[in-house]
């Protein structure tokens, strides 16, 4: 629906309708990593896939944060996910595993 939407309109308003799903995604996919890395399964892929969902999240919550179109409320919104990311609680720092266990890089 989102691709119907965003080729009907053309514009970069429904790029970032589908970036904001994605982040979404990311989330959801760096809480799945995060989880069987915290499990202990040992796989090159995970810590790959977790890196780069959480590099692609931030470069889209920068994007996201800079369209010059954001109402108040998505601005409000958008500064509240920016703080919790970057804050100790979501951000890479908050990544850590227990002691001994593999840890994301």
């Amino acid at each position: 629906m989102v691709l119907a939407i965003k080729e009907h309109v053309g514009v970069d308003k429904a790029e970032l309708v589908d970036m904001s799903g994605r982040q979404r995604m990311l989330s959801q996919r760096i809480a799945k990593v995060y989880v069987a890395l915290s499990w202990h399964i040992e796989d090159p892929e995970l810590i790959k896939e977790f890196n780069d969902s959480i590099l692609l999240f931030n470069q889209s919550l920068l994007t996201l944060n800079k369209y010059q179109g954001n109402t108040l409320e998505i601005k409000k919104s958008l500064f509240n996910v920016s703080n919790q990311w970057k804050g100790q609680k979501f951000s890479k720092s908050g990544f850590k595993l227990e002691q001994g266990a593999m840890y994301p890089r």
